[in-house]
């Protein structure tokens, strides 16, 4: 039964491969046909057709057999991960579809143009179809995977219930939980009787007290009962994101290889090139609505629009940081009335650096903060090399001195401050300073191109939900 659902799952995600390379493949011809319609179109092929209507007839071979590499049919990968791994598939397969086109000297203009939007429009494509077959085969769920959950904390079974339940590309169906009390071989004996009587295909372990002894015995025991296993470390404070495994078989010594990509001087010419072109765009398009905010800005509260305030950059050094002024002139003064008065509101500053209810913001102050446009002219700080469009969140010196300290030379001084970051997109103003902090050195030490594209797709629905904005 277990192997016949896996099949299925296989056929299912590959049938959806299949589809998105030919909607994208004619969106391409689709396109096409508008740009050039006067101009008589051919599309040239010298091999036999091998399946269906493609153009070339062979592209979906490279593209299907890509994806089988990268293991997008069988492995258990959450949304992010497998749409990095799509992103990948679509580089390389258009680097091999042109390059033998060139080569052989198969195609013309035409044809390579339609390679080139195929693999642009395969990327998008083929996300959605996957996505809708995922969700499909989750909420049937006779094709996803029924999963034990072993755990010993109610707290870590909480972590594993919400990663099950946010992320449903994993297809995780939890069927079984298993709590451990004792580290007993009593204990031992009892999980792998009950897994191996539950038609478990899929355990997950996340014991957080348990010693290593135990540990590994779990492993093993359930190990000849299910056909895949996941195992939470319990070493969060690693950067494992960037992280290799490496395996001594002579010696049986494992190593994990932690890799600094930030410290590799083409990943930080690529991060700045992306911040330069990125910010170019974006005043562009923001110019005209900078200009009508600046002016509503000035009828509500006269004064100068730009809001100017020192933060500190990379290397330690400081920098004037430009917003949209959305408080009163006189915000200063306000806010220090306003902490003397009230206790509770200065408790609340003391842990946010933060104010709900901020009388000292105006009206429109408000809405421009609600949505994150206050931080339109911050482009301009990108632009000079003072942010970037990702990174830590701009902080005052007095901040660094107070909650980063010494980690602030490790990991704030090492990057530029961005416009966004982690800590924008995982709650915002809802979570204490600490949480921020910890974002903001979980970015550094785990830093990947990758890494800041997600932050950015997942910008837009927060700024959109006024995610912990205010």
């Amino acid at each position: 039964m277990l192997q016949i659902k896996g099949v299925l799952r296989f056929l299912i995600l590959l049938l959806s491969d299949l589809l998105a390379i030919y909607i994208a493949n004619y969106i391409g011809l689709g396109i096409r046909l508008l740009l050039i319609a006067h101009t008589p179109y051919t599309v040239p092929d010298n091999l036999p057709p091998i399946l269906g209507p493609f153009y070339p007839s062979w592209i979906w071979i490279v593209f299907i057999g890509m994806s089988i590499l990268q293991r997008l049919h069988t492995s258990t990968l959450s949304f992010w991960e497998e749409a990095r791994k799509i992103v990948n598939t679509a580089l390389i397969s258009f680097i091999i579809v042109t390059s033998i086109s060139f080569i052989a000297r198969w195609y013309d203009m035409d044809t390579r143009f339609l390679v080139v939007i195929t693999s642009l429009f395969y990327i998008p494509t083929v996300i959605i179809i996957r996505g809708l077959a995922k969700y499909g085969m989750y909420f049937t769920k006779y094709l996803t995977h029924r999963t034990s959950l072993i755990t010993d904390s109610v707290e870590s079974k909480k972590i594993l219930y919400e990663i099950a339940r946010k992320n449903k590309s994993l297809l995780i169906n939890i069927r079984q939980i298993v709590v451990i009390k004792n580290y007993s071989q009593e204990t031992l004996n009892r999980i792998k009787t009950k897994i191996s009587r539950s038609n478990i295909d899929l355990s997950i372990i996340y014991l957080e007290k348990a010693p290593e002894e135990f540990f590994t015995k779990l492993v093993s025991s359930i190990h000849s009962s299910v056909r895949r296993m996941m195992v939470v470390p319990n070493i969060f404070s690693m950067p494992l994101l960037n992280s290799e495994m490496m395996f001594i078989i002579n010696q049986n010594v494992p190593f994990i290889s932690l890799r600094n990509n930030l410290l590799i001087p083409i990943n930080r010419f690529f991060k700045r090139a992306f911040d330069i072109i990125f910010s170019i765009f974006a005043l562009v398009v923001s110019l005209p609505i900078i200009g009508i905010l600046s002016l509503l800005i000035i009828l509500e509260s006269p004064g100068w629009p730009i809001y100017k305030s020192r933060r500190v950059k990379m290397n330690g050094e400081e920098f004037y940081c430009y917003k949209l002024r959305s408080m009163y002139q006189d915000a200063e003064k306000r806010l220090t009335e306003i902490l003397e008065k009230d206790p509770s509101k200065r408790e609340e500053w003391l842990k946010y650096r933060k104010l709900k209810n901020d009388p000292r913001i105006t009206k429109v102050g408000a809405i421009i903060r609600k949505l994150s446009l206050d931080e339109l002219p911050q482009f301009i700080n990108v632009l000079i090399g003072d942010m970037s469009v990702v990174g830590p969140r701009a902080i005052t010196k007095e901040e660094i001195d107070k909650y980063y300290k010494d980690e602030a030379k490790f990991y704030y001084y090492a990057v530029r401050p961005g416009i966004t970051g982690l800590w924008q997109v995982s709650g915002r103003n809802e979570m204490d300073y600490n949480f921020r902090v910890r974002t903001d050195i979980w970015y550094v030490e785990n830093w990947s191109f990758w890494l800041d594209i997600v932050i950015i797709l997942k910008t837009i629905p927060a700024v959109f939900k006024s995610q912990g904005a205010y």
